[in-house]
């Protein structure tokens, strides 16, 4: 596939639609979320990403049962960049190798690329779900206000 990864209809919605092109009218429209992790998704850090990141998302309106795993992926690999992240700061950054010729030579350890890959997978789910700053200010979400039973009665 070439070009960005296609943008949810909901995330279009909400800033307006700027392209101006048709909406997909017959785009399957998933049941709300559950908001219960999927059995896979280890305990721990990534369940407490979850707790984290449902609720919020759920009230953004964007999560439905069909991005669950996508989700609990995101939660996942936030879990392991905490935990690589712990791991250099005990054991450092880098680490010694000898040489052929006898001289030492510092080598970063494969955690740092590790990490890397783990945050920069989460930084791509965080903005497929509207979780990017940069990528949040371009959403336009109406407000829902709250009315009041005699108001509704009126309309």
């Amino acid at each position: 596939m070439r070009g960005p990864a296609p943008e949810p209809t909901v995330l279009r919605v909400l800033k307006g639609n700027p392209s101006k092109r048709a909406l997909n009218d017959a785009e399957p429209k998933p049941a709300p979320s559950t908001l219960r992790p999927p059995s896979w998704l280890p305990g721990g850090r990534a369940r407490t990403f979850w707790r984290r990141f449902a609720p919020m998302l759920d009230g953004m309106r964007v999560l439905t049962q069909a991005d669950e795993d996508a989700l609990a992926l995101l939660c996942q690999e936030l879990a392991t960049y905490v935990e690589l992240q712990r791991f250099l700061r005990q054991h450092g950054r880098t680490y010694e190798v000898e040489t052929k010729t006898g001289s030492l030579m510092l080598m970063p350890r494969p955690e740092v690329g590790m990490a890397n890959a783990a945050w920069s997978n989460a930084v791509k789910l965080m903005d497929r779900f509207g979780l990017n700053p940069a990528y949040r200010s371009k959403i336009k979400a109406d407000v829902e206000q709250d009315v009041a039973p005699l108001e509704e009665l009126r309309r």
